[in-house]
């Protein structure tokens, strides 16, 4: 989940809260090195609370910034939308409109429990086109993950938690999304778009459907979820920051751990502070690129000595 925290009864946060930490920090018989909580809403209770009750303890924490949330607050209608949002942004909606009727393009969203398969497939199909053009693991290359979602499809589906979409030329589906709904928020989760058609922006149409769809269903937010991914800052209206709270274990090891990371933590970010927005991008980038190296050289180990283990089976 991109949104954490304690589950309280309302009006009763703050009391139920003081009982929880003080039971974490001092009444507990439980060994515990390390306390993480994260993705915890800046200002939502759990946040609240933490930011209350920590000053008091006696085991050191700290807060750090874990991540921004971006999202689009809906309206009534259509017409109440676009007057809502800035020109520029106007017309880049009334252009993708557009372009829906110059390129023949047709919005689908899944209506019965049938057609859930198909539109699976097109978004694993898509998704994977896209990422593997540049020489990328896409999600659903892990079996894992995609037999867990694809055991969870019927179960959203009845109870009106998912929403398949796609958008399609000539019969043949050059975008996909899959978003979860939840009291009239919808979570934008995964997408897929073909790379021979990207000139023609299918994503950038897909979303205006999808959020023209929501507001016809009287949804309130089309929520993108966590990422500073460009095409979700271009798109929201709102953003949500998210917070990490990280306390020490009781005793001298786990405080000296927590010392020793806070200490690498705050001179990375005294660094980052000295070095142009450029170059720690850069530096980013290039740490990110190294990680999913490694990250394809296990996967195909693995796969190598999976194959293997089966030819010996034989």
């Amino acid at each position: 989940s991109e949104y954490l925290g304690f589950i309280f009864r309302r009006g009763h946060e703050q009391q139920a809260g003081n009982k929880l930490i003080h039971f974490l920090l001092r009444d507990s018989n439980i060994r515990w090195r390390q306390l993480r909580l994260t993705h915890v809403p800046a200002h939502g209770a759990t946040a609240t609370v933490l930011q209350a009750c920590l000053p008091g303890g006696q085991q050191p924490f700290r807060v750090d910034r874990a991540a921004t949330s971006w999202n689009i607050e809906l309206a009534r209608s259509w017409d109440e939308f676009l007057d809502s949002i800035g020109s520029k942004r106007r017309g880049k909606l009334r252009r993708a409109l557009r372009e829906l009727d110059h390129n023949q393009f047709e919005f689908h969203e899944v209506s019965c429990e049938p057609e859930i398969d198909t539109a699976w497939d097109d978004l694993r199909r898509l998704h994977q086109a896209r990422w593997e053009r540049q020489g990328r693991p896409g999600c659903f290359a892990s079996r894992r993950f995609t037999e867990f979602h694809g055991e969870l499809l019927r179960s959203l589906w009845r109870r009106g938690s998912l929403l398949l979409t796609s958008l399609r030329r000539g019969g043949q589906a050059v975008a996909a999304s899959y978003s979860l709904r939840h009291r009239g928020r919808v979570y934008f989760y995964q997408g897929g778009i073909d790379p021979d058609a990207m000139q023609f922006r299918p994503g950038h149409c897909l979303r205006v459907c999808e959020l023209r769809r929501a507001i016809e269903r009287g949804d309130l937010v089309f929520d993108f979820l966590s990422g500073d991914e460009d095409y979700k800052v271009q798109w929201a209206t709102h953003q949500t920051e998210m917070l990490q709270f990280i306390v020490a274990g009781r005793g001298i090891l786990p405080r000296v751990r927590f010392g020793f990371a806070s200490a690498k933590r705050w001179a990375k970010e005294s660094v980052r502070s000295r070095l142009p927005a450029q170059t720690w991008a850069t530096l980013s980038r290039w740490k990110r690129q190294l990680a999913e190296r490694g990250r394809s050289a296990a996967q195909k180990s693995t796969s190598r000595s999976t194959q293997s283990a089966d030819i010996s089976s034989v």
